[in-house]
Formats: C-alpha cells, sequence, structure tokens
C-alpha cells in the first residue's frame, strides 16, 4: 500500500510554513503509518523518496519548485487546497509570494532547489 507518514508530512515546509491547517485537517482524516502497519499485521515500511524533478501533481511533489504552488492550475489538481478553511488559501499563497520575492525563502529553504530527492513522508507499506 502507498500511503504517507502523517508525522513526516507535518515538517514538509509548505505544511509548516504557510498551511498549519491543511495538518490539522489530514490529521483527522489519516491514520498514522503504526497504525496501518499494525492493522496490517507483519508489515515493513519504507520510504519513498520524490526526485527533484517529479512531474507528478501531488502535493509535496514540488518541494524544491515553490513557484509551482502560486499557479492556480496546478492547485486545482490537489486535494488539500478544496479542505483548507475560508482565506486560509488567499493567506498562505501571499505569504509565499512574499517571501519568495524577498528572497526568505531561499534563505530557509534554498537547498532543496539542488537537493536530488526529498522525503516528504510517502510510504509503502508492504504486509506479508
Amino acid at each position: 500500500m502507498l500511503t504517507f507518514d502523517i508525522d513526516v508530512l507535518a515538517g514538509f515546509w509548505m505544511i509548516r510554513d504557510y498551511l498549519p491547517e491543511a495538518l490539522t485537517d489530514d490529521r483527522e482524516r489519516f491514520l498514522t503509518i503504526d497504525a496501518i502497519a499494525d492493522i496490517l499485521g507483519d508489515a515493513r515500511v519504507e520510504p519513498v523518496p520524490i526526485p527533484v524533478d517529479c512531474e507528478d501533481g501531488f502535493f509535496e511533489a514540488h518541494y524544491a519548485r515553490p513557484e509551482a504552488y502560486l499557479d492556480p492550475a496546478l492547485r486545482a489538481a490537489q486535494s488539500v487546497w478544496l479542505r483548507l478553511p475560508d482565506g486560509v488559501e488567499q493567506r498562505a499563497l501571499a505569504a509565499l509570494s512574499a517571501d519568495l520575492a524577498s528572497g526568505a525563502w531561499d534563505a530557509r529553504h534554498g537547498h532543496l532547489r539542488v537537493q536530488p530527492a526529498y522525503d516528504g513522508g510517502l510510504r509503502l507499506v508492504i504486509s506479508g
């Protein structure tokens, strides 16, 4: 089963710096990785690194390309944005845009732009 570890996702810069509300919603909707492994029994859990050039549109795929989140078409394809309370998307995007313009994002996370892969919490749970 491919899933994600909510506790690892909590450290993702987009969640931590701009969208903590998304994590609150995800914690209510998803089991922890330990709970999933326990339910499946005798399961092992393997990280699935996200490559820097990942073309998939899932949320963490753009860890090294923060400008992508400013694209309305990209956000329309990601379910997280639809679940946010009113005004949160606009607030988060304004803060991200300002941080990109000022260089603050790169000062904090610029190393990710050249990091070949990222552990965004994707997990392969193998049972049996």
